[in-house]
């Protein structure tokens, strides 16, 4: 995926503890222990999320992003016993999400994947979100033919606000060392008003949204002055880490991050971030495939209902718990170097010789 450099390059200035493991960059944080119970939240599918990487499904790699996302949907799958889950704004906001579902139709039969909205009528929903967007110059949710698919998905109700919980992290982030640290002196030196209105301005953005989604484009349209692409990055960038929080929350989910194109977390962290959670590695477990010689198996050959039952083996769940549970991979390591030293890890092109690769390094993991 191709990313805008100007604003790739704000958001990468900005060192707002986004975790990577590759050059010279540390790896993402890990809040103990990690769960295979929780829940997967599918954040890689969303448009705000993407932007904040340069990343648009207006772009000629709207098919490109597709393809990417059904990749990283086959590790998620093996890093929960749960289910993956989205919210329902997915199936108005995302291009090609109807795509998506069809490509991944065996997971949604076997329960693997789950909407989450706060009503079960999709329909119902539709209306109110088009309230919310209501100034939107093309409004998602105006008008849309549901699929028979997306009619009989799983659901899962979510009590629980994003909106509220956004405005909550946006009041938070005016406080001395927050996440918009400076951003009021920034805005005010192009503000010919009073520097205390500026302030005023700012602080009460999501209120004077009067019910409007608390999402970038409509910020920047109740902000009197035009936001420098630094500017832009930083709101974008709490928006976004504010809504992945919210869902997190009140999902009891974790989240696979740190992928070879973008990192996709918008700086979030067990650390700053007052709840347990995992953000988990996606360069981490690929590279864990790598050794136990499964790696383009998972990604090529498996079909769903074979990355199901390879997640449902225990010896497979006890190699994802060595790898992350502890933020530290040497135990896994030591296991493949031992399986090695007694026989070969061939690299898989099939289900049994997938399962016997892992059963095998599983005998060695102490």
């Amino acid at each position: 995926m191709a990313s805008r450099r100007d604003v790739y390059g704000a958001g990468r200035d900005l060192h707002l503890n986004i975790g990577t493991v590759s050059g010279g960059r540390e790896p993402p944080s890990f809040t103990l222990p990690y769960d295979r119970s929780r829940p997967v939240f599918i954040q890689y599918l969303n448009p705000e999320v993407l932007a904040c990487y340069g990343m648009s499904y207006q772009s000629i790699r709207s098919q490109q992003i597709l393809r990417c996302s059904l990749q990283i949907t086959r590790l998620a799958v093996l890093l929960t016993d749960a289910s993956l889950v989205f919210p329902a704004s997915y199936i108005f906001e995302v291009p090609h999400f109807s795509d998506f579902l069809r490509e991944i139709s065996p997971l949604m039969a076997s329960g693997a994947i789950t909407c989450v909205a706060p009503v079960i009528d999709l329909e119902e929903y539709r209306e109110l979100k088009a309230e919310e967007y209501r100034k939107d110059s093309v409004n998602p949710y105006s008008s849309k033919v549901l699929h028979e698919t997306e009619r009989s998905m799983a659901w899962q109700p979510r009590m629980g606000s994003s909106s509220a919980d956004i405005a909550a992290l946006w009041e938070s982030a005016f406080e001395k060392d927050g996440d918009f640290s400076g951003l009021t002196e920034s805005v005010s030196a192009r503000w010919s008003g009073r520097p205390d209105e500026i302030e005023e301005l700012l602080h009460s953005v999501p209120r004077r949204l009067d019910g409007q989604a608390v999402v970038g484009r409509f910020v920047q349209k109740v902000i009197p002055v035009a936001l420098s692409p630094r500017e832009t990055i930083r709101i974008n960038m709490l928006l976004s880490r504010a809504y992945l929080i919210s869902y997190l929350r009140d999902l009891r989910a974790n989240m696979l991050v740190d992928f070879d194109h973008s990192d996709l977390s918008c700086g979030m962290s067990p650390e700053r971030d007052s709840f347990r959670f995992s953000l988990i590695s996606a360069r981490q477990f690929d590279l864990a495939l790598q050794w136990m010689g499964i790696h383009g198996y998972v990604h090529y050959v498996a079909t769903w209902h074979h990355l199901i039952s390879l997640r449902s083996m225990p010896e497979f769940g006890e190699l994802t718990l060595a790898l992350f549970a502890h933020n530290a991979p040497v135990s896994l390591r030591s296991a493949v170097i031992r399986t090695r030293r007694t026989s070969d890890l061939e690299n898989a092109d099939n289900l049994a010789q997938a399962k016997r690769n892992i059963c095998a390094v599983a005998s060695q993991l102490c």
